[in-house]
């Protein structure tokens, strides 16, 4: 389909470093950096306690800017673009799993992804596929883009910049953060996280704006754990601050 992506391997040991993922994640969530046995090791252990699910092994990539970008592909070619979020950099020098949607770099961002969008889209259109899509595009030092991933659905992201979008038209809001780490827990009733939420998005009206996209309870996940008792799972209640 592209040129303008990594190059796969044919394992873990011909090349190192190198990154091996499974063919459906989520979040970074089956995602490692093989840089030596040890971290082969880890792996291993996460196949395993996952079900051995497929994955692939590409070459490793020194990422300067991780982005993703969001559109709807009509059967006709033409694409609505609905924008573009990024991952930013955490203090440990590891991308953090929540999204930046910054409304003053849409249109730097689109010029970056386009090309690799334009290319997306003719496969798809190839393929007989149309509809909601998103792509992941990693852009190293030299900027040289890379396509890694594409999601032919709605992203987690892609409600949040119409809802940023939304709020912008309303108060002027230019920044959202899509919180999706699984450390983001509220530890209470569905009901009181409503409650809460209401209280706050009243009291801030204007100044700043929480929008849940979903949460899990815990009868809700009990009966999810009986049913994939090996599936690698993280929390699914998201969050998005405006």
């Amino acid at each position: 389909m592209t040129q303008k992506t990594t190059t796969l391997l044919p394992d873990t040991r011909t090349k190192r470093p190198c990154v091996v993922k499974t063919t459906h994640s989520m979040g970074s969530k089956g995602i490692f950096i093989i840089n030596d046995d040890e971290d082969e090791k880890e792996f291993e252990n996460f196949l395993q306690e996952s079900g051995n699910p497929n994955y692939v092994v590409v070459d490793f990539v020194d990422i300067a800017r991780n982005v993703a970008c969001h559109f709807f592909m009509h059967p006709n070619g033409t694409v609505v673009w609905f924008g573009s979020n990024e991952n930013h950099r955490e203090a440990d020098g590891k991308f953090s799993s929540d999204s930046y949607l910054l409304m003053e770099h849409q249109e730097k961002l689109k010029e970056m992804q386009q090309p690799f969008v334009e290319e997306v889209v003719r496969y798809c259109r190839g393929v007989g596929f149309w509809g909601f899509c998103g792509i992941d595009v990693l852009f190293d030092s030299s900027g040289a883009g890379y396509l890694v991933d594409i999601n032919p659905r709605v992203t987690g992201s892609c409600p949040a910049l119409m809802t940023l979008h939304q709020l912008k038209r309303k108060y002027d809001f230019q920044v959202g953060l899509f919180r999706r780490s699984g450390n983001t827990c509220y530890w209470g009733s569905a009901e009181q996280c409503l409650k809460e939420v209401a209280e706050y998005n009243a009291t801030h009206e204007g100044e700043s704006c929480i929008i849940i996209h979903s949460y899990l309870n815990r009868k809700q996940r009990r009966r999810q754990d009986r049913r994939y008792p090996n599936q690698y799972r993280c929390p699914r209640k998201q969050s998005r601050r405006m």
